[in-house]
């Protein structure tokens, strides 16, 4: 079972069984009652012709958007209609990259994280919930980050929806040299992302290739 919220592993990202976190919200919440809101979502990995392995990011629009401009993976909060929190995950996929995963591995990320409300200005705890796709898609890294143009260069490979503005296919050591967006200057040239979300996508790209040696 995975361990009711501990302010001491705030932004952290922690590897845990798939299984344990894939409940519905309720039961989630009931498990850990420090969290206000929850989001899950689900990280697609590819690789390069040149063997190297990608991840799939899209830009979150300017106006009327928390983060604005920052680089994620497809995530949200969960509806009535979904059942569990992987269920959350696919439809987001479905939402954010017009992709429905298949099969997840049977680890995941769990972080808790810190969160200002931008309608209330009040500090909420949140819960973000990432799970690692594994099925056999055949998407490419066909659209990667160009240092020269400051941004993707490359045909697109999924598609993205209304609430971003931009995708790219980035590798492992492009993300952990990202600027954090609460520090970036020019979040529209450079790419950024929320501490939490680098901390969250290395331990994916963990899990990803230790499911790949099995």
């Amino acid at each position: 079972m995975a361990s009711s919220t501990n302010t001491d592993t705030l932004n952290d990202a922690i590897e845990v069984n798939t299984a344990d976190i894939d409940v519905s919200i309720a039961k989630f919440q009931k498990r850990n009652r420090l969290v206000d809101r929850i989001t899950a979502g689900a990280i697609i990995f590819a690789r390069h012709e040149n063997g190297e392995l990608y991840t799939w990011m899209i830009q979150r629009e300017d106006q009327d958007s928390s983060h604005g401009l920052s680089w994620e993976w497809m995530s949200g909060k969960p509806e009535k209609v979904d059942g569990t929190s992987t269920d959350t995950a696919r439809r987001e996929c479905e939402e954010e990259g017009k992709y429905r995963p298949s099969k997840f591995a049977d680890r995941a990320v769990l972080c808790f994280f810190l969160h200002k409300d931008r309608r209330t200005d009040r500090v909420i705890m949140m819960a973000s919930l990432t799970f690692i796709i594994v099925d056999d898609h055949q998407k490419l890294p066909t659209r990667v980050w160009s240092d020269t143009k400051k941004g993707p260069d490359g045909a697109p490979s999924l598609q993205i929806s209304a609430e971003h503005i931009n995708d790219c296919w980035m590798t492992e050591t492009q993300i952990e040299e990202a600027a954090i967006h609460d520090q970036c200057s020019d979040p529209r040239n450079e790419f950024n992302m929320l501490q939490t979300k680098i901390n969250v996508s290395k331990v994916g790209f963990k899990i990803f290739k230790d499911y790949q040696a099995q």
